[in-house]
């Protein structure tokens, strides 16, 4: 399957999304990137909203069930752009996909994690489409733990990898039409690019938006 500029999802599949309260960072808990472009966890980087914590934990092969498992928890929106329940191949896609021209060091996707069960997932494309700009593949939370504030407190935890550890000064992400969460993005800070791309998903035909967010020290 070639490349496409996966949606980004947050944890509810509405347009309205209640407002958050500011997201405060655990102390003693500090996240790194490497000279060579690996990611790597020191405690995992923990997020806080009220009595909320969210780790972000770097993925590899071995923790394919575990991203096979949230997607198993993710119909309705799989649902609302694919027209299917579930990808065969949407744990596999979730760590391997790639455009043309980028390589694995390019890309850094997360399982999120609430007492150590694993909640959401998380991958940021480095440097596209452009240097100095990073790009949400996916945000999803499970569809069970919904409602919580989950998605925003992951969003944050990315935010802060882009811009500190990615030296990111712009995030774009794409939103599908038939996946109504562009008011989510909003209130994340991001504005409508005017772009509109065709999307296929896997028997629905739809067209996604290009949204962007500039950055600035958090």
């Amino acid at each position: 399957m070639a490349w496409v500029e996966i949606p980004a999802m947050p944890e509810a599949v509405i347009a309205v999304v209640a407002r958050l309260s500011i997201l405060r960072r655990c102390e003693n808990r500090k996240t790194s990137v490497d000279p060579i472009g690996e990611y790597r966890d020191k405690k995992a980087g923990d997020v806080m909203q009220d009595d909320i914590t969210v780790s972000l934990s770097p993925v590899t092969s071995n923790d394919l069930s575990e991203i096979d498992d949230v997607f198993d928890d993710l119909t309705n929106y799989s649902l609302r752009v694919d027209g299917v329940s579930k990808r065969s191949n949407a744990a596999y896609e979730f760590l391997n996909a790639l455009p043309p021209g980028f390589e694995a060091r390019h890309k850094y996707a997360f399982l999120a994690k609430r007492g150590g069960v694993a909640v959401g997932l998380l991958d940021i494309l480095d440097g596209y489409p452009s240097l100095g700009t990073a790009f949400i593949g996916l945000l999803a939370v499970r569809e069970t733990a919904q409602g919580l504030g989950v998605g925003g407190a992951i969003f944050r935890e990315g935010e802060r990898i882009a811009l500190h550890s990615l030296k990111a000064r712009t995030l774009r992400l794409a939103v599908v039409e038939t996946n109504p969460v562009i008011g989510f993005w909003m209130k994340m800070g991001f504005g409508l690019t005017g772009e509109v791309k065709p999307f296929e998903g896997q028997t629905i035909r739809s067209h996604s938006v290009l949204m962007e967010k500039r950055l600035r020290n958090l």
